[in-house]
């Protein structure tokens, strides 16, 4: 997914992202009996908490676990949130993922 309207830098802290995406699709409204969400963070993100709608926190189980893509060495962490009986007009709202990554993580040292 194209990240230009979802994922922001705080501008008071250079290494503060915000991810912001709604929890729920909003292409149907219906009801979904077991919905799922995963959302992959980049390899060195530290520092994660999420903020999801209100009325999501009812009855969902949220872990925080590593995902292993190709090429991942240390594997990126991923956040699963499992919401039982999720219905739309009641669980749509924004979800938000704060993490801290420091932009240099990415380079890599000659050997």
């Amino acid at each position: 997914m194209p990240t230009e309207h979802h994922l922001f830098m705080d501008p008071l802290e250079a290494d503060e992202y915000t991810l912001e995406v709604d929890f729920m699709h909003a292409w149907d409204k219906s009801l979904s009996e077991d919905y799922k969400v995963r959302v992959v963070l980049p390899e060195g993100a530290t520092n994660i908490r999420l903020e999801l709608p209100f009325q999501a926190h009812n009855g969902a189980t949220i872990s925080l676990d590593k995902y292993f893509g190709t090429l991942d060495f240390y594997g990126r962490p991923m956040i699963l949130i499992d919401k039982p009986n999720a219905v739309h007009d009641i669980c749509n709202g924004l979800m938000r993922v704060k993490y801290v990554f420091a932009p240099n993580s990415m380079l890599i040292e000659p050997v």
